[in-house]
């Protein structure tokens, strides 16, 4: 079960250790602004929350203020109802200076019985069509799909990618690492995400809590550079510190 480190037991990080949430859902949390607001108590300076149809994409919009980013969205399991929808981005993105990039979009093989595989292409290539032209960075949602979901954003020519809740093996992590994509790790940490963190770069990982479906709030993303400072022998301040910085540079805030 995830912790987060609060009161008496943050004390010796608070001064010295910055963190950041790279996905989140504000909008399905009850209380978004206490949320938010325990983040800063807790050293997070910088929030991500993405959108994943047509009603989440304008609760993000609504959301991205202060240390709060959003990104907006058709996620693969809303392309079939909402997948009209992919027009609104562009739009949505323009309507707010924190708004930072496309996502979560993707494929997901685990839907496809529900949701036809070639409109899930479809939707996606359209949203990386828009990144491409925007020149954005894209956060992806790929379930079974790793292969794939790579090799359309790279001949696409997308320059920052999000390989989000990545559950990929060692060998794939290398190959999105060698594209300078980025590898982002939830608080779901299993033996398999354990062996991908030791073999990729501190600077290709990212920390998430893709809260509350997974984390409870953004602060649990302190877990999360705590088991990743552990793996990759550093200090939480110094893996707080690089992927906290990696975040900000990758998606130019």
């Amino acid at each position: 079960m995830v912790q987060i480190l609060r009161s008496s037991e943050y004390q010796m990080l608070k001064t010295q250790t910055r963190f950041a949430d790279a996905h989140c859902h504000l909008d399905l949390i009850k209380n978004p602004d206490q949320a938010v607001n325990d983040a800063k108590f807790n050293n997070l300076e910088l929030i991500i929350t993405a959108g994943v149809d047509s009603q989440s994409n304008k609760k993000t919009v609504e959301l991205a203020k202060g240390i709060v980013f959003g990104v907006v969205g058709i996620s693969p399991d809303n392309a079939l109802s909402d997948g009209t929808n992919v027009e609104e981005i562009e739009s949505m993105i323009k309507a707010s200076r924190n708004m930072v990039g496309i996502g979560e979009v993707g494929l997901d093989l685990t839907v496809a019985d529900k949701v036809n595989l070639n409109i899930q292409r479809d939707v996606f290539t359209k949203q990386v069509e828009i990144a491409y032209s925007m020149e954005l960075p894209i956060v992806v949602h790929s379930r079974k799909t790793i292969d794939e979901t790579l090799s359309i954003i790279k001949d696409h020519g997308i320059k920052n990618a999000v390989f989000h809740f990545f559950e990929g093996d060692e060998q794939q992590a290398k190959k999105i690492e060698s594209y300078g994509y980025k590898i982002s790790i939830p608080p779901a940490l299993s033996s398999k995400r354990r062996r991908v963190i030791r073999a990729v770069d501190l600077e290709s990982l990212f920390s998430e809590t893709d809260s509350p479906v997974v984390g409870k709030t953004p602060s649990d993303v302190i877990t999360v550079v705590t088991e990743i400072a552990s793996l990759k022998g550093v200090s939480i301040e110094d893996a707080g510190e690089t992927i906290t910085k990696s975040i900000k540079d990758y998606f130019y805030i």
